[in-house]
């Protein structure tokens, strides 16, 4: 379907632009190319008008203009349509160019201009557009959103994307410098553990050094000990103890046996004495090797003792030099550690000083962009509160016009009321004398005083004297009775009795039951011929100011929350006694200075013995009906002292104001109110009869106790 409306206006309709396939709904956003469509086909007489511009307040333009082209058009169009086409909903804009195109095809072939399509409608349609037309213009005012606030939100996207983007340079350096950091950190780690490890390789060398240079002494086996050395001699020595006293018993023996007692051994004694003599001189040699041989021993263990001595001496001394060297190199492995420490502490302190300048510079940049935000914001709201004075100025004007244009229309509502109830009550007495008139040429200008009774309440009464109540109450019976008949029909047609009774030779005897089904598509034909109508949507009614009274015991807050609301809706705050103080001040001045001057809607008033004088210069005399208006305001608000002097006396008797001045004080401030302004009354009324009177001096009806309001 695109492509056949893009060929359509390329080749047929020529707009000045070549519509894209992709671009459609971009094209027709701003409604100024519809505009031209229907221009060329001499229906948009105001295309001079239309701007071609992508704006709020253009596209604004262009689709209020259109609206009721496409209505004489028949094609279905509202806010909806609108807001689709310019928010380039996909589709919208492609399907109402179809219903355009349709439309004008049709009108092409019917050679019918616009002039002569606009007198063909009907006029009750017509007036039913323009009045949806100022609707739809007012429902398209509300839902497009105006060109200041977009361009607010551009601005404001464009800062938000320019902090997103600082913010974003912002963690890139910071992310840099933590990067620069590790590095340089690393770096010092690797060049500490390159440090330490060539330290260690440096102590390993030293420890292996000296385990190189310690002489190891063995250890001597269990058999080789001092003990077992004594041992042993002590076994030796025991040895051979025993073998000489062996050696020696045996000696003995044998020489007992050799020398006899007997006489014939006399002779051979001096060759036994030399024998004893040498076994003794043996026996000393024996004993003398004996004891060398001990003395040759314990020299030599002597010697074997003071050399075990000299080694143990030897190895205390070097478990001594090896305990030193170990503790030299606690000592060395403690200072290490000690150094490692210090190193630890040192780029820790590096570490809190790198971490605390950060920190302070993170807080700058947060202060600065708070402070940038903050101004921004400040912007923002001062361009905000700007645009809601315009509005609200633009609402005041509208209201003002919507108040005069009410009030217009409610001049002219009491006028026709006016007019038609004087035309009722001049019918009605040209109807009694007419009657008075014919009845009198009837009976010799004779009427009867029931009669003339009777057509007085008639007139009185609203109802029509040439009607004849005999007539309409028979009429009316017999309204009655043809209802009755036709009720009493129906019940005998339901209960099959009288004339609807079944005959004799019929099947049918009684009543048929009822039937759902055939009940259902009755009740679905009866709603598809006559359909219940829609219910009648709410009537939209024009604001109206709030005219409130606010009750309540004593400093129950009645005054705070007043004062609030006035400030919030912007009412008037009404307290009977700023009233009273008003006017006995104002009635002091008055006798103090009778010419005063007074400002009303920014005019300057004189008012010279209870005459009011208007104040303008030279070039701004003005005789309009407004600054008529605004003196006689003037005049009843400072000129009427009669309320003031009767509060002043009342009150320097020291007596109570009565409620008739009061409220007369009351409906003379209300009165000055401008139309159209609310106000709400502060703790009165205080009884009923303020209520009542208030009442009748504000809409004119007399009250009574129960609530009733009397007739006039």
């Amino acid at each position: 379907m695109t492509d056949i409306l893009c060929k359509w206006l390329n080749e047929e309709v020529k707009l000045t632009k070549k519509i894209d396939k992709s671009e459609f709904a971009a094209d027709f956003a701003s409604g100024f190319y519809l505009g031209e469509i229907l221009n060329k086909f001499q229906l948009q007489h105001d295309f001079d008008k239309f701007s071609a511009g992508q704006t709020a307040d253009a596209k604004l333009n262009n689709f209020t203009r259109l609206e009721p082209v496409l209505h004489l058009l028949e094609i279905p169009f509202d806010t909806n349509i609108a807001y689709d086409i310019m928010m380039m909903r996909h589709g919208t804009a492609t399907r109402l160019l179809y219903q355009v195109y349709i439309a004008l095809h049709r009108k092409v072939k019917s050679n019918l201009t616009g002039a002569a399509m606009e007198s063909m409608r009907p006029s009750a349609p017509v007036k039913l557009e323009q009045i949806e037309s100022a609707l739809y213009k007012e429902r398209l005012k509300t839902l497009l959103p105006r060109e200041s606030d977009l361009i607010l939100q551009k601005v404001a996207t464009k800062f938000e994307a320019k902090r997103n983007e600082n913010e974003r340079k912002a963690l890139a350096a910071r992310y840099k410098d933590m990067e620069k950091y590790n590095e340089i950190s690393q770096a010092q780690r690797q060049a500490a553990l390159e440090k330490s490890r060539i330290a260690k390789q440096k102590q390993t060398e030293i420890l292996a050094k000296i385990q190189a240079a310690t002489v190891h002494i063995p250890k001597p086996p269990p058999s080789k000990t001092l003990k077992a050395i004594n041992l042993k001699r002590e076994f030796r020595q025991k040895r051979e103890a025993d073998m000489v006293r062996n050696e020696i018993k045996s000696f003995e023996s044998n020489l007992t046996k050799l020398v006899a007692p007997s006489s014939s051994q006399t002779d051979n004694s001096e060759t036994a004495g030399d024998g004893l003599q040498s076994s003794i001189e043996y026996l000393q040699q024996i004993k003398t090797r004996l004891e060398e041989d001990a003395t040759a021993r314990d020299e030599r263990a002597k010697r074997r003792r003071k050399v075990l001595v000299d080694q143990m001496k030897a190895h205390h001394t070097q478990e001594e030099s090896l305990r030193q060297e170990q503790v030299v190199q606690r000592l060395m492995r403690q200072s290490q550690q000690e150094r490692r420490i210090a190193v630890q502490l040192m780029q820790a302190r590096r570490e809190k000083d790198v971490i605390r300048r950060n920190r302070i510079f993170q807080e700058k940049q947060v202060e600065t962009r708070r402070l940038q935000d903050f101004q921004d914001a400040l912007d923002r709201e001062a361009a905000l509160n700007k645009l809601a004075k315009e509005e609200y100025e633009e609402e005041i004007k509208k209201e003002f016009e919507l108040h005069q244009q009410i009030r217009s229309q409610h001049a002219l509502d009491k006028y026709r009321k006016h007019y038609n109830l004087c035309k009722e009550v001049l019918d009605s007495i040209t109807d009694f004398a007419c009657k008075i008139g014919e009845y009198r040429e009837l009976t010799e200008k004779k009427v009867p005083e029931k009669l003339v009774r009777e057509w007085r309440d008639f007139v009185i009464t609203g109802q029509p004297l040439y009607v004849s109540s005999d007539f309409a109450l028979r009429e009316k019976i017999e309204l009655e009775k043809e209802s009755l008949l036709d009720d009493q029909d129906f019940a005998e047609y339901k209960s099959m009795v009288g004339e609807w009774k079944p005959s004799t030779d019929t099947e049918i005897r009684f009543p048929p039951e009822n039937n759902n089904i055939l009940g259902h598509i009755l009740h679905r034909m009866f709603s598809i011929v006559a359909p219940t109508p829609p219910p009648t949507p709410p009537p939209v009614f024009p604001e109206f100011p709030i005219r409130v009274a606010v009750l309540g015991k004593m400093f129950a807050g009645k005054s705070t929350i007043i004062s609030q609301l006035a400030t919030q809706h912007r009412i008037l705050q009404l307290s009977v006694n700023e009233i009273l103080s008003s006017a006995v001040d104002g009635l002091t001045d008055q006798h103090t200075d009778s010419t005063c001057l007074y400002t009303y809607n920014q005019v300057k008033y004189e008012v010279r013995s209870n005459k009011t004088f208007l104040c303008l210069p030279d070039e701004e005399q003005d005789t309009s009906a407004q600054n008529t208006l605004a003196m006689q305001a003037v005049v009843s608000l400072f000129c009427n002292p009669l309320h003031s002097s009767a509060t002043e006396t009342h009150l320097k008797k020291g007596e109570v104001v009565p409620n008739e001045i009061l409220v007369g004080l009351l409906v003379s401030r209300i009165q000055r109110i401008p139309a159209g302004t609310g106000w709400v009354l502060d703790g009165f009324p205080t009884n009923i009869e303020q209520a009542m009177l208030l009442e009748n001096a504000l809409t004119g009806s007399e009250a009574t106790l129960t609530g009733e309001k009397s007739k006039s």
